[in-house]
């Protein structure tokens, strides 16, 4: 983990997000090792720990336990970067849903997502740091799961709620900002970090498929 790298559009956004708290971005930048330019340049290589790091400062540093929930409605998978140019191109929610599994390594080594198939031909799709961090990772997980849920809603019918949306940590105090983004079928101190897909939603078609990118 200590090695990996990531894109560092995965922080648009935050300073921004920062300063409506009344945080101070250039001291979050400095208490967690994270350059300043990565809030403003978003093509560059930043340290996936460092990341995480930036994430849970940002949350201690301006008081909100839900920051990366609150990141996640200003960013959309296009963070993702060149990735993200391959999953829009897919036919459908399970041929996104299974790129961005088999390719997420291309955007980090830092984290890892699969998709574990049910009985009832739902998938589960999981999102978990890389073995070896040593730092409180919610932020990037909820700010990792909120996005994904967010892309799966504009697939989806209207009022969409995932069937079910597991959290390995705690549950914070206060719910609203997961209830407006996960629905009701939340738990936590679960073993994975998952959201439940259903089949209807998996066969969907994307609308802007563009498969000229696929075959390119």
């Amino acid at each position: 983990m200590s090695g990996a790298w990531v894109r560092s559009g995965v922080l648009a956004g935050a300073r921004q997000l920062i300063e409506e708290l009344g945080g101070d971005a250039a001291e979050i930048c400095r208490h967690s090792g994270m350059a300043e330019a990565a809030l403003r340049e978003f093509d560059m290589p930043i340290s996936a720990l460092g990341v995480v790091r930036f994430l849970s400062q940002a949350a201690t540093s301006c008081g909100c336990p839900s920051f990366g929930l609150r990141l996640a409605t200003r960013q959309d998978l296009s963070v993702l970067g060149p990735l993200w140019l391959l999953m829009r191109s897919a036919a459908t929610v399970r041929q996104l849903v299974a790129d961005l599994a088999r390719y997420f390594v291309v955007h980090t080594r830092g984290a890892i997502v699969a998709a574990q198939a049910a009985s009832d031909g739902s998938l589960f799709v999981t999102y978990s740091a890389a073995k070896g961090l040593r730092v409180d990772d919610r932020q990037t997980i909820e700010l990792g799961v909120a996005l994904f849920c967010n892309e799966l809603r504009g697939h989806a019918e209207p009022r969409w709620q995932p069937a079910s949306v597991q959290f390995c940590h705690r549950a914070p105090d206060d719910l609203q900002w997961h209830r407006r983004l996960f629905g009701p079928a939340l738990s936590f101190d679960q073993d994975r970090n998952a959201v439940r897909v259903d089949p209807a939603l998996l066969a969907r078609p994307l609308a802007a498929a563009d498969q000229r990118s696929r075959r390119s």
